[in-house]
């Protein structure tokens, strides 16, 4: 019974570093209503789903999801660092519209980016194609354009890897179920083998 004890004791403990990663995870890739609202007028609430994705929500309606490409793309700087964006969706992953994120990039320049029409460059398209489309850099605000491409690619790699688009849904949490079913295996052949 104290080794059965010991086993159970050890899948607790790997379940739960999992739940707090996960949670870590979530919160450093949130999404706020004031950043959705813009694409989605009768937005109501955005709820967190999984893989840092958001459902954005009027009453129970789901409207759409988005994303955001932080932190999965800080490492991609322009000018002055970070371009990040949220990524929204229609509830059969087109995007709808990239909406860039507060940045430290000069305005002048970020603003003939924004103006230029590169974060509408992806609009109707799916994660896989938005991934893999060439989209050129605005003349004059080279860093911020191609810092601002990649980060929306990397991000959009990502989700396509993940399944998103494909009919979707997808989730990190039958992922998280297996380790759990794993864990709770070995804990019990342990236990048995000690036997």
């Amino acid at each position: 019974m104290k080794k059965f004890f010991k086993g159970f004791v050890a899948t607790i403990l790997v379940s739960l570093c999992g739940v707090w990663t996960l949670a870590a995870y979530a919160a450093t890739t949130e999404v706020t209503l004031d950043e959705v609202r813009g694409v989605y007028s009768t937005a109501s609430a955005v709820e967190a789903l999984n893989d840092g994705v958001f459902a954005v929500k009027s009453g129970e309606a789901v409207l759409g999801y988005a994303v955001t490409t932080a932190p999965f793309s800080d490492s991609i700087f322009g000018y002055n660092g970070p371009v990040a964006s949220v990524v929204c969706f229609d509830p059969s992953w087109r995007i709808v519209k990239v909406v860039p994120s507060e940045n430290v990039e000069t305005p002048r320049f970020f603003e003939s980016v924004v103006n230029g029409g590169l974060f509408d460059a992806w609009n109707g398209l799916s994660p896989a194609e938005a991934a893999k489309k060439e989209v050129d850099a605005v003349s004059g605000a080279t860093y911020s354009s191609e810092a601002a491409i990649k980060s929306v690619k990397k991000r959009m790699a990502e989700l396509d890897r993940l399944g998103y688009g494909d009919n979707g849904t997808c989730s990190v949490v039958w992922i998280g179920v297996a380790v759990l079913l794993l864990c709770a295996v070995c804990g019990f052949l342990y236990v048995k083998r000690k036997k």
